[in-house]
Order: structure tokens, then C-alpha cells, then sequence
């Protein structure tokens, strides 16, 4: 298959599949930019220690890497410049650490990002290249967040605490905590139905919100442990990645009814320094996900198998995998296309 999808690249004036992903490597602290023409890893950066979140410029240009950290506290940002696949800069939040959750504002040139430690989001600028602004959250282990550039507000999961907090933009302050169930992390927002869908990690559920009542809709049963929440960019389905049962669940977002479970292949790969363990046996631990916007397709990142599927949102199918760097976990989509001149090492 990637064979005939090549020669159709270079046999046509356009190539259907354009585009980067970005995939960040937690136990190697790297960044593999991956061409989605041949599905290969063009090209790899240096991040800080423990990547765990990117998020992408508007114009695609930029990835900006949030740098957890392992058995310390990370407290940088790491910024990429995908045309020259390397890095240009890097931002100290200085006593702010453990950043996570990532995401632009409307504004290209502003961030926000979730700081644990300190039960907060921050608003970072990158031409500054600081902190500008702190969101208290002031609930335990404030992990994902998702943005709704159109009010200007933040939707934040706190593991620790069963609430996702809803932060103002505008007046830099905390508007209510709605309470979810046990573990919420992942999180995401969609305009086009008002709703925030809410990843339970520990109550193996989904809580779906209303975001103009900030009212609790309805619950939904997942696989287990759910850990990542996405809907996909038509707005038609909602994927949701289970680490501990291994499986992709595919909802209706309109409907909220389980259209597909997708069952990953078991990983016996050496979990030794990777951030789960083997606390999930022989999982390959789905974790990221991302998406093609212009193909349809999606990427799904298995930290335990060091692999990356690609799943056919029109068929509903796993159709490819490859192999990125090691503990593959967050991934965003660029529409700049690599080039694989550029393979290599970069710092």
C-alpha cells in the first residue's frame, strides 16, 4: 500500500497526502517529524526532558513542546521550526513546572499551558518568550486542556479532584468547577455541538457537558482507562483511546452511541523506564491522537509498542502503523510537508 501511495506522489503534480505529524517521544526526549506521504520519519529534533504535549502555529510553521519532565520537574518550553526541523528557542516558565496540556489561543502568537505543580494554567507569549498571565485552577493535578477561542475560555481536567475547572481568558480567572468522575484527563472541546467530552480515566467513562449551561449532559461506558478524548475534524465521531483494555472506542457525537471498538495488537516490548510501567501488562498503552484533516485519517501513539497506527476515519479501519522513537504519546498535525533531505539529528 505505501508503495502505490508513493508512486501516485511522484507521478502526480499533487500528492493527496501532504502534511507533518509531529509525534514526541517521552523516554528519548526527542521529536520524530514524520511525512505523511511515505509515513517516515524525515527528520529528529532534540526536546527538553520528558515531551509530553505539542501544539501548532496556525500557519503550521512552529511546534511548540511542552517539556514535563521524568523523576524531576520539568518548567520549559521547547520551540521547533518545522521548514528548518530544528529548534529555534526555548522557554523557561521558571517557578511553574510540569507543563502539559498545550494548546494556541486565537492569538498565533499566544499559548496556553497547564502548570501541575502549581494548579494553574499559564498564558505564555512566544515573542516575548514568557509567562504573561496565571489561571489559578487550585484542584490537584490539572493535566489537558482545551481551548474554545470563540468566548475565550478554557476547559481544564484535573486528575486529581473528578472536576474540570472553566477558566476566562479574558478576565484571567476561574468561572466554576463541574464535577465529571473519578480521573478526568482527557478533554476536548467541539464547537460545532457545544460540548466537552470528558475522558474518566479511573471510572472507565466519558462525561459529556453542555458548554454553554456548563451542565453535565449524560455518561458514557468506555474501555478501560480511558486516557485521551478527540473528536474528529468533520465533527461526525469521537475517538477515545483506552490504555489498560489496548482499544480504540468510536462514538456518534451526536447520538453519543459506541459505533466501533477497535482491539490493538498486545505489546511484549520492555516497559522498563517508561512512564506507565508494566502497570498494563501486555497493552500497547494507546495513548495520542491526532489527525490528517485533508485525508481523513487518524494516528493513534502506543507507548508500549513504540508504533503509531493509522486509522481510515471513512472506513473506519485500521490501515498502516510505523515505527516512531520510544514511548511515542503526544502528536499534532502540521500542513507544512516534510522533506526527507532533512533526516537526521537536529539539535
Amino acid at each position: 500500500m505505501k508503495k502505490s501511495i508513493s508512486v501516485a506522489c511522484v507521478l502526480s503534480a499533487q500528492c493527496a497526502f501532504g502534511g507533518t505529524l509531529v509525534v514526541l517521544n517521552k523516554s528519548e526526549a526527542t521529536a520524530s517529524l514524520v511525512n505523511l506521504n511515505s509515513l517516515k520519519v524525515v527528520a529528529t529534533v532534540k526536546t527538553g526532558i520528558g515531551p509530553h504535549e505539542v501544539a501548532i502555529s496556525n500557519d503550521g510553521k512552529t511546534a511548540v513542546v511542552a517539556n514535563y519532565g521524568d523523576n524531576s520537574e520539568g518548567n520549559t518550553l521547547t520551540l521547533i521550526d518545522l521548514h528548518a526541523a530544528r529548534v529555534v528557542g526555548e522557554i523557561s516558565l521558571g517557578a511553574y513546572t510540569r507543563p502539559h496540556g498545550i494548546s494556541f489561543t486565537e492569538n498565533s502568537n499566544e499559548l496556553v499551558v497547564t502548570a501541575e505543580e502549581q494548579k494553574a494554567i499559564l498564558k505564555v507569549d512566544l515573542l516575548l518568550k514568557k509567562v504573561t498571565q496565571v489561571i489559578k485552577t487550585d484542584q490537584s493535578i490539572s493535566h489537558m486542556l482545551s481551548v474554545d477561542t470563540t468566548n475565550k475560555r478554557v476547559f481544564v481536567s484535573n486528575i486529581g479532584a473528578k472536576v474540570i475547572s472553566v477558566l476566562d481568558l479574558i478576565e484571567n480567572k476561574k468561572i466554576i468547577d463541574i464535577e465529571t468522575d473519578k480521573g478526568p484527563e482527557g478533554i476536548d472541546y467541539n464547537s460545532y455541538n457545544n460540548e466537552i467530552w470528558v475522558a474518566n480515566r479511573s471510572a472507565n467513562n466519558l462525561t459529556v457537558i453542555d458548554s454553554a449551561s456548563l451542565k453535565v449532559k449524560t455518561k458514557i461506558n468506555t474501555g478501560e482507562f480511558p486516557i485521551r478524548v478527540k473528536f474528529t475534524p468533520d465533527n461526525k465521531y469521537v475517538l477515545v483511546t483506552n490504555a489498560q483494555s489496548g482499544s480504540l472506542d468510536i462514538f456518534n457525537s451526536i447520538t453519543k452511541e459506541k459505533i466501533k471498538t477497535v482491539q490493538f495488537p498486545k505489546s511484549n516490548m520492555d516497559t522498563a523506564g517508561k512512564m506507565f510501567g508494566d502497570k498494563f501488562k501486555m497493552s500497547s498503552v494507546p495513548i495520542g491522537i491526532a489527525f490528517d484533516p485533508q485525508n481523513q485519517r487518524a494516528f493513534i501513539a502506543h507507548a508500549s509498542l513504540d508504533q503509531i497506527s493509522v486509522f481510515d476515519l471513512k472506513k473506519l479501519e485500521l490501515v498502516d502503523s510505523f515505527k516512531a522513537g520510544r514511548e511515542p504519546d503526544g502528536m499534532a498535525y502540521s500542513k507544512i510537508t516534510m522533506q526527507d533531505k532533512q533526516k537526521g539529528l537536529s539539535q
